[in-house]
């Protein structure tokens, strides 16, 4: 399977739009799309972010591996990379906020769950 058409189906199995994958990668959603039809090529700089947020290898996306290896359990999910690598660029304390916030909608979640 050709990139453009790896990019296509790893997007939409997990339920993104371009606009979605271009956001997490860091470039426009008209270049998710031309990349998508073939007619650019991603430079290596985009097609490693594009492998790290779509959970594949950079050998498995250009074709250098037919199969997509599976990722350990411990690895951190491709949409998040992004995110972390901008939370670990905050101050401590912002850091902290954060991670408050980010606690209490767990927990809030979750007694939702229970609720329902």
């Amino acid at each position: 399977m050709p990139l453009n058409e790896k990019i296509i189906a790893a997007r939409k199995n997990r339920g993104w739009t371009q606009s979605e994958l271009a956001a997490l990668v860091g470039v426009s959603r008209d270049m998710i799309g031309k990349y998508e039809r073939a007619d650019v090529t991603p430079p290596l700089e985009v097609a490693t972010s594009l492998a790290e947020v779509l959970d594949c290898s950079l050998d498995y996306l250009v074709g250098l591996r037919e199969d997509n290896p599976e990722k350990s359990p411990d690895a951190i999910p491709g949409r998040l990379k992004p995110v972390l690598t901008k939370f670990e660029q905050l101050s401590p304390a912002d850091r902290t906020l954060i991670v408050t916030v980010i606690d209490a909608l767990i927990i809030k979640a979750k007694s939702q769950l229970i609720q329902e």
